[in-house]
């Protein structure tokens, strides 16, 4: 058997054991009866993700903010938000709460 005549039988094993597998997986997609979505969860609103954020100074400027999920529930109180914004501010400077 030359090399050539192995690669195609190699070859042609891997394409049975493929076409066997296809197989399979067709046989178990039929014999699943399909699921049921449930449809409760896909009316429901969706929970709100943002809020507002304002700054005055030399320039009055409002920010929407899109946390999509990423806060934690202590940060999403006001004492939350308020540490959290302390924390990311002081990179420009001091910041005295006035509030």
């Amino acid at each position: 058997m030359d090399q050539f005549e192995a690669a195609r039988l190699k070859h042609q094993k891997g394409r049975e054991r493929k076409e066997a597998w296809l197989e399979r997986r067709e046989m178990r997609e039929a014999a699943e009866p399909p699921k049921q979505k449930d449809v409760g969860k896909l009316l429901q609103p969706a929970p709100k993700t943002t809020f507002t954020v304002s700054v005055e100074g030399l320039h009055s400027l409002t920010f929407e903010v899109n946390y999509g999920g990423a806060l934690i529930g202590g940060q999403l109180t006001e004492e939350g938000l308020r540490s959290l914004f302390k924390k990311q501010l002081s990179v420009m400077g001091k910041v005295n709460d006035v509030y």
